[in-house]
């Protein structure tokens, strides 16, 4: 494909996905994997998939009442499945492996973008940088929900999705995932 193409010739240092195919990530090109908390992050993409309002999707919101719905119970169950799948495929099978845990990211977005920086042996840009630093100021955009959408049997699939996706980061010496709520 193009993309893939773009990057043989080096114009392209990293491809961004949501769900993992095998097939499409050889095992010996370099990965980061950014892992988030997959309770927030299947809200996150359904209140971008269903908001309203504005014309710009992370701009939109939801009412409450959408994550009460047959419609989130089966983007729940594919979405954590994806979640898991992308998360153990790629702690299995890449060579080249960088974890950066979404909450890190956040919290202090210069120290890990020059960790994936370094990772993939490109320099910093200072000047980028410093724009990443004036834009990571501004408050966050989109849902800010309230609501706790999750069944009790929901919480017992995420529960057990993130001890499994640990216990793969300890095998490959990168440390747990945080304790999510």
């Amino acid at each position: 494909t193009e993309s893939q193409e773009g990057n043989l010739n080096g114009r392209v240092i990293l491809i961004k996905i949501h769900a993992d195919d095998k097939r499409r990530i050889p095992d010996d090109v370099p990965v980061i994997l950014l892992i988030r908390d997959p309770a927030e992050a299947i809200i996150s993409f359904f209140s971008f998939m269903n908001g309203e309002g504005n014309t710009k999707k992370w701009l939109r919101n939801v009412t409450d009442d959408i994550y009460f719905t047959k419609e989130f119970d089966d983007l729940f169950d594919l979405n954590l499945r994806e979640w898991t799948k992308l998360a153990t495929d790629r702690l299995l099978y890449s060579q080249r492996l960088l974890v950066i845990p979404y909450e890190e990211l956040k919290k202090d977005p210069i120290a890990q973008v020059r960790r994936a920086l370094a990772f993939l042996g490109v320099p910093a840009d200072e000047g980028r940088l410093e724009c990443l630093r004036r834009y990571s100021e501004v408050p966050a955009l989109g849902l800010q929900t309230q609501v706790d959408p999750y069944t009790p049997e929901q919480k017992l699939a995420l529960a057990k999705a993130a001890v499994e996706v640990s216990e793969l980061l300890r095998e490959r010496n990168f440390p747990p995932l945080p304790v999510y709520d």
